[in-house]
């Protein structure tokens, strides 16, 4: 009985507790508090466990998060294990499938006591372009830490792992791999190559805004995160944090194994356009880059070195430059034509005009990059060189095509380096530039736009050991003099063989015409030509730039010689054809193909131009076939619809040849030649608006089209705009004086309006190129 009134008595109990329990979770917030206690305790626990892992050396126990801005198809390593030496060492080497990137570098797979290793990272500064790696920075400060290890007893070791084209976001791969491999420093020299690769920054931006986005780079930045992730793509991927093929979520670019640049394409250049997009997503991905480099090392306990990159001001014109979008018609010809007859006056030697005229030209567009280059001359002849300076710089940020680091590549890199906790900075523009006529870097130190000279090369080397002996990781008495440096210069130099030097220059001028720097090519070749003349290739490249710059005479007898120097050479006997087509020599040009196609019966390039040279020679419908041929074999080649369209323009199909001329458009939409050949159809057709807009379409593309010039004077004049065709005409002679249908319509008009003096001028103008034409004749007899 006792028991029973015990159970009652506790059920009550528990009803009345459920009951005030029941209470109080309805008093208003009480659940709130409750859940929000709940929330505290596990951030609490959170904030403890993160803590802890900050506190412990897990080293790499996780990998950093993966790239958000790119990803790789694969990932293939630099180094492979190589021989095995007599004392028992294995080494490592350069992989055989990256040499086409990287010099042949060897070195111990583990680190002998009392060395101090090295790797150089970058792109082909530091792998030494136009040489190799031993006149490069590397190769120098290799040679000089082994003078010093003589003298103290250490050894040193310095690794070039540059690779030609290599951006920053691939030097981070590099170096998460070298990370294997002891190092005791880093030297990093990146920021030209930025711009290279084609990648697509629209989809990070809009995946970036996202709120799940945001959440999940605020836990990326938690040690607990990255550890978690780290273990789960090593449980799922190879080790390293990334499986071969993986690709990124998200708005990241997929790149492939190695690069692949824009400027390998068949449009080249004209895929270059002013992209305010593309160029923060380079930037932003830059300064990720430098943090992931710097992130990296710190956590391996290893010190790196950033070097500043160094580029051409003063003797390299801008890859591509365009007008700015928001002037209307009126001040793009404005433009146009101070700027060419700014040029034409300067090669006349008036050169006080001529910058008067350029000053007018950059007034009128100051975002067009070679306004802003070619006034930085004029100023630079003028003694300014303050100002020339600025000019200069002007033109290296408007460049379109920027394969020299712009200024927020510097700024990135000296916001990582500006801390006493940060890595160091050596600023090489300051080095180059103290060295420079003017203080302004040119030709004088650099071979071409960013490379310099083995010389300049052994300035960076100088640099560096400078730094080292600074850190104590050199004796610091170990300060070569300048006549010791000297020696050490003067004999790697005369002991290296004539063909290291035929080598590089001659990758040099590829690199150079590859980017359509004709005269720039030139000037190295002429540089050296008593090392290059008796060489085939060389002959077949000054050739092929003089055939470019349309000394076709010049081209026929440095091709000519080639293949004297190498009998069948098939690239030259293709360029050969082409130029005996410009020069009208068929019968040459004819045996030429024929020949070059008995090997090559599809190569769609050599059958395009013999299709060139048939319709040249009148045989429209053989043209016509062969051209129809190189289509298939090659759909997207370019230029193949504007020389079909010709040829049924010719013929007077005239719907047949817009249709071959908007198929060349729908290819290349940069195409200035193709929008000028539709508005000559329409022209032919009397369709007068059509005509003009397509004319202008082409000069909005290519400004310097006289063709496109001389057709829209001609539609003005006829439509009774006489200042408009007045200004085409004046800007076709400024641009090309050969042009004699300038002077003849020029003169005309002037005729027409009573301005007898302004007419017999430009007639003797055009007499003095064309002394014996009977139309310019008559224009002041009558």
């Amino acid at each position: 009985m006792a028991k029973s009134r015990r159970r009652k008595h506790k059920a009550a109990q528990a009803e009345r507790t459920g009951a005030e329990r029941k209470k109080t979770w309805n008093r208003p917030g009480a659940w709130l508090v409750s859940r929000l206690a709940l929330v505290l305790a596990g951030l609490a626990l959170v904030g403890l466990v993160e803590l802890t892992l900050r506190a412990l050396p897990l080293e790499n126990a996780w990998q950093p998060a993966e790239d958000p801005f790119v990803g790789f198809s694969e990932v293939h390593p630099l180094f492979v294990p190589g021989e095995v030496r007599d004392d028992g060492r294995s080494m490592m080497e350069t992989a055989e499938n990256k040499l086409r990137w990287f010099n042949f570098q060897q070195f111990p797979r583990r680190k002998d006591p009392e060395t101090l290793r090295i790797f150089t990272l970058g792109g082909s500064t530091t792998y030494g372009r136009p040489y190799a790696d031993r006149t490069s920075f590397t190769g120098w400060l290799r040679l000089m830490l082994e003078n010093s290890g003589e003298q103290e007893g250490r050894n040193y070791e310095v690794i070039n792992a540059g690779g030609v084209s290599y951006a920053s976001y691939r030097v981070v791969n590099v170096l998460e791999e070298l990370l294997d491999y002891e190092p005791d420093l880093f030297v990093v020299y990146t920021g030209h190559n930025e711009f290279l690769e084609a990648r697509t920054y629209e989809d990070f931006y809009s995946e970036q805004g996202s709120f799940t986005s945001g959440v999940k780079r605020m836990f990326q930045g938690l040690e607990t995160y990255r550890l978690l992730d780290g273990f789960y793509r090593k449980v799922k991927g190879d080790g390293r944090g990334e499986s071969p093929g993986a690709k990124p979520k998200g708005g990241a670019t997929i790149l492939t194994a190695e690069v692949e640049t824009i400027l390998d394409r068949s449009a080249g250049l004209d895929l270059y356009h002013r992209d305010s997009t593309f160029s923060r997503g380079v930037f932003e991905h830059f300064d990720y880059n430098i943090g992931r480099i710097k992130q990296l090392c710190t956590e391996a306990g290893v010190p790196v070195l950033f070097l500043e990159p160094v580029d051409n001001l003063k003797d390299f014109s801008p890859f591509k430059s365009e007008e700015d979008a928001r002037l209307d018609a009126n001040s793009r010809r404005r433009f146009s034509v101070a700027l060419t007859e700014g040029l034409s006056l300067l090669a006349q030697g008036l050169n006080n005009r001529g910058l008067a005229r350029l000053r007018e030209a950059v007034a009128t567009d100051s975002l067009y990059a070679a306004g802003q280059f070619h006034l930085g001359g004029a100023l630079l002849e003028a003694g300014d060189t303050v100002e020339a300076a600025k000019r200069f710089f002007y033109a290296r940020e408007l460049d379109v095509c920027p394969l020299r680091a712009q200024q927020p590549i510097h700024d990135i890199l000296r916001k990582h380096t500006v801390g006493k906790d940060d890595p160091d900075l050596v600023p090489l523009p300051m080095v180059f530039a103290s060295v420079s006529p003017g203080g302004i870097i040119g030709r004088e130190t650099l071979i071409d736009h960013i490379h310099p000279y083995p010389r300049g090369h052994l300035w960076i080397a100088l640099e560096i050991l400078g730094w080292l002996r600074d850190e104590g990781m050199v004796r610091a008495d170990y300060n070569p003099s300048s006549a010791e440096v000297e020696i050490l210069f003067r004999d790697v130099m005369s002991a290296l063989p004539e063909e290291y030097y035929r080598k590089g220059l001659l990758n040099l001028t590829k690199v150079l015409l590859w980017a359509r720097k004709y005269q720039e090519a030139l000037r190295v070749m002429e540089s050296q030509w008593e090392v290059l003349k008796d060489v085939a290739q060389a002959r077949y490249l000054v050739g092929t730039i003089m055939e470019r710059m349309g000394d076709t005479q010049g081209a026929l007898k440095h091709l000519r010689k080639a293949l004297e120097l190498e009998d069948d050479h098939l690239m030259v006997l293709s360029m050969l054809a082409r130029v005996y087509t410009q020069l009208g020599m068929a019968d040459s040009a004819m045996a030429t193909y024929d020949k070059v196609l008995s090997y090559y019966p599809d190569d769609a390039g050599i059958l395009s131009d013999y299709g060139v040279m048939l319709s040249i020679s009148g045989e429209s419908a053989r043209a016509l076939q062969v051209f129809e041929k190189a289509r298939r074999l090659a759909p997207e080649m370019a230029g193949l619809g504007n020389n079909i369209g010709l040829i049924h323009y010719l013929d007077g199909h005239y719907e047949q040849a817009l249709e071959a001329f908007k198929y060349e458009i729908g290819i290349n939409p940069s195409d200035a030649q193709a929008y000028y050949n539709i508005g000559t159809v329409y022209a032919r057709s009397d369709s007068v608006g059509q005509a003009e807009k397509y004319y202008l379409e082409a000069l909005r593309r290519q400004p310097g089209h006289v063709g496109a010039r001389l057709n829209l004077g001609n539609i003005y004049q006829q439509q009774g705009n006489e200042a408009a065709a007045e200004q085409q005409f004046r800007m076709v002679i400024a641009a090309d004086p050969t042009q004699l249908g300038a002077y003849i319509n020029l003169a005309r008009l002037y005729k027409q309006a009573g301005r007898m003096d302004e007419a017999e001028a430009v007639v003797k103008a055009g007499l003095e190129r064309f002394p014996n034409e009977q139309q310019l004749i008559r224009l002041i007899q009558d």
